[in-house]
């Protein structure tokens, strides 16, 4: 199971990685394009009975895939996508939408017209709030 959940700026999301009941090894992480591929950046810790693993990312699409103390390779069958990988299998998908501009959105510190007299907003938008 992977849960989503949106951090208090609106900017990123908070990603827990719950592992699936099949992956039974006592030593496994989570790696992938988030974390360098370094399987010791993510370890599964238990929590409450649950194994999971927490990561904090900004909108784009991740892939990844778990791997075993012992280099065995499982995927989550909860990944948004697939894609195909350079060693004749799949990796996994985690895509992050970009927070959308609310009704109530400002910008964090007052436009100033510019010489054309236009508002330059956008320049003052951080990239992962642009919906394009």
């Amino acid at each position: 199971m992977i849960r989503k959940e949106p951090d208090a700026t609106g900017v990123g999301v908070w990603v827990t990685f719950v592992a699936p009941e099949f992956l039974q090894a006592p030593v496994a992480s989570v790696v992938g394009d988030f974390n360098g591929w370094d399987p010791h950046a993510t370890p599964f810790q238990d929590d409450n009975g649950e194994r999971s693993a927490r990561v904090h990312l900004p909108a784009g699409a991740y892939r990844f895939r778990y791997l075993t103390g012992d280099g065995e390779w499982f995927d989550d069958p909860d990944s948004d996508n697939w894609a195909p990988n350079d060693h004749g299998g799949a990796d996994g998908v985690l895509e992050i939408a970009a927070a959308p501009l609310g009704p109530d959105w400002a910008p964090a510190v007052e436009a100033e017209p510019d010489v054309a007299g236009e508002l330059s907003v956008l320049a003052q938008l951080p990239a992962a709030r642009l919906n394009v």
